[in-house]
């Protein structure tokens, strides 16, 4: 979980096609993007702008951050994996100016 404002724009890491965007228990509305062998998950979104099959590119705003109505408050839920093998995330992501 990433502590964010409430309702704050989300941005995919790196080029990529969205293979997946559904509910996902415990972690609310769920956007997974394909990169090649990474693959990235962003959850526990208040709003998703993107759709399946939709191709991105980097930094491209795919939803906003949870809100106080979130499942899980005001938090982005951010994973990358590695074939089947989770990533540190710090080295992918940067704080915005």
């Amino acid at each position: 979980d990433i502590a964010v404002r409430s309702r704050s724009p989300v941005q995919v890491v790196h080029d990529g096609y969205v293979f997946a965007v559904q509910p996902f228990t415990g972690f609310g509305n769920v956007i997974m993007v394909h990169h090649g062998r990474y693959k990235t998950v962003y959850g526990n979104l208040s709003d998703v702008f993107v759709s399946r099959g939709q191709v991105l590119k980097s930094g491209d705003v795919i939803g906003l951050s949870g809100d106080e109505n979130s499942i899980r408050g005001e938090v982005l839920f951010f994973m990358i994996r590695d074939g089947s093998n989770n990533v540190n995330p710090e080295s992918w992501i940067r704080k915005s100016p």
